[in-house]
């Protein structure tokens, strides 16, 4: 994915069809579609608890201080908006996130059923997949600015564990969960001049669910994405922009996470090709 992203910022101006750009205002925010690369370098934290199916507390663990993962990462990213009519458009993102360490616990850790004493030798792993998938309307368009309201849903996919292979015996817990949380907000854009233009994102949702008399799900989602884009020509621009991910979610269930929360916020750079 990396290679393909290097390669697209050195050729992407030159395979697509080159065309007048003396004047973006005539046909910036027409194109049907834009689709994107990105190198996205966030700096990460979370927060996780699981309960035992008999009820008892598990430790809220600082996955990135109690369990060594790391905090910063580079990861490749995608997407792309349709506009499919003129005040319409749907945009879908991904992008997957794989950690994992090996450390020794400083203090005991109580995670679902199992228990691992401290001092001894752990390993870990929390990987996530995140799919967002967006409606927007455009609520003010002319040929500076563009302003539209968006309603969206944010699918966070994650699976985690931990396991040590000393001391009494071996423990391994590990657990999964699908958080599929709405959000609604506003977008932007406006055209500085022939060259630069900046984008704006912001969204917002909380929900408590009683799903059954021994189901519960609740949550806050934040997203918040700022930058600025240069443009190359009418098919290709440069993206740089910064990006801020919150998720709090709980849930109760006899075999779900009972707390989990994701924090990752950093800059992504990118290329994006119009058509």
């Amino acid at each position: 994915m990396y290679k393909i992203l290097v390669l697209s910022f050195l050729v992407a101006p030159t395979l697509l069809p080159a065309q007048d750009q003396d004047n973006p205002q005539e046909w910036l925010g027409t194109e049907r579609l834009r689709f994107y690369v990105q190198a996205f370098f966030p700096a990460l934290d979370t927060d996780v608890r699981l309960d035992s199916a008999s009820g008892e507390i598990g430790t809220t663990i600082d996955f990135e201080q109690n369990l060594g993962l790391s905090d910063t990462v580079t990861v490749p990213a995608a997407g792309f908006a349709w506009r499919f009519a003129d005040r319409h458009r749907l945009r879908f993102d991904y992008f997957r996130l794989e950690r994992s360490s090996a450390s020794v616990s400083t203090s005991e850790i109580r995670f679902g059923n199992s228990v691992f004493q401290a001092d001894l030798p752990i390993s870990s792993f929390f990987d996530t997949d995140v799919y967002t998938l967006g409606y927007s309307y455009s609520v003010l368009s002319n040929r500076n600015a563009e302003i539209g309201l968006i309603a969206g849903l944010s699918v966070q996919d994650i699976a985690l564990g931990i396991k040590n292979s000393r001391g009494p015996a071996f423990v391994e817990e590990e657990s999964a969960v699908t958080a599929p949380l709405p959000s609604f907000g506003v977008t932007g854009a406006y055209l500085l001049n022939d060259k630069w233009v900046l984008r704006a994102i912001a969204s917002y949702f909380a929900l408590e669910l009683s799903l059954s008399d021994e189901e519960d799900i609740g949550g806050e989602i934040i997203n918040l994405e700022a930058g600025i884009e240069y443009l190359v020509s009418r098919n290709v621009s440069i993206d740089l922009r910064f990006s801020y991910f919150n998720l709090s979610a709980n849930f109760t269930n006899e075999r779900c996470l009972t707390e989990i929360k994701c924090q990752y916020r950093g800059p992504k750079l990118g290329i994006i090709g119009r058509i």
